[in-house]
């Protein structure tokens, strides 16, 4: 009986040991996101306060040989689901209340915002000089992100990150 005991009790220590060992790998690819987004709806003014920052890389949607750095900005966590993506246009579709920003697609970023559960959303393009990156490694990019598209019916943004690539994805759809 006593046996058994010690065996449940290491199962237990191994499991709890995996489980926060997960938990590390998992914190440790989510990156870090601070600032605001605001959007003039029709309702009114939206603002969205990002709290989480991933990246991924992989294959261009309009260009399947262009390899592109994908940034994603969420209030909430989206870690698990975008680790568990296998394709590009995967990472997008739990973003609720977020940004997108394509890099390395062409002369200027493209970007998706989009709020209320997605119910408002807006896409638009900026100059690459709204983008200051104090860390540009391929596993790691670090910087603000700043512009405001309020003119032309887009957003307002002023986003700090520090952000580690956290998948290589091979397929865009």
């Amino acid at each position: 009986m006593e046996r058994k005991g010690k065996l449940r009790a290491s199962i237990k220590c191994v499991a709890g040991f995996v489980a926060l060992a997960f938990a590390a790998t998992a914190a440790a690819a989510d990156g870090t996101a601070k600032g605001s987004l605001t959007y003039q709806a029709k309702v009114g003014p939206i603002t969205m306060t990002p709290k989480f920052a991933y990246l991924v890389e992989g294959p261009d949607a309009v260009d399947k040989n262009m390899i592109i750095r994908h940034l994603i900005f969420s209030a909430t966590d989206l870690g698990a689901k975008i680790a568990a993506c296998n394709t590009m246009s995967c990472t997008d579709s739990g973003l609720g209340n977020g940004m997108t920003v394509d890099l390395d697609a062409g002369p200027r970023l493209n970007y998706w915002v989009v709020l209320n559960d997605q119910r408002v959303q807006y896409s638009g393009t900026a100059r690459p000089a709204v983008l200051v990156l104090t860390t540009n490694t391929p596993a790691r990019l670090a910087g603000k992100l700043s512009f405001d598209d309020a003119a032309a019916g887009g957003p307002k943004v002023d986003i700090e990150f520090d952000v580690p690539l956290l998948k290589e994805m091979k397929q865009a759809r």
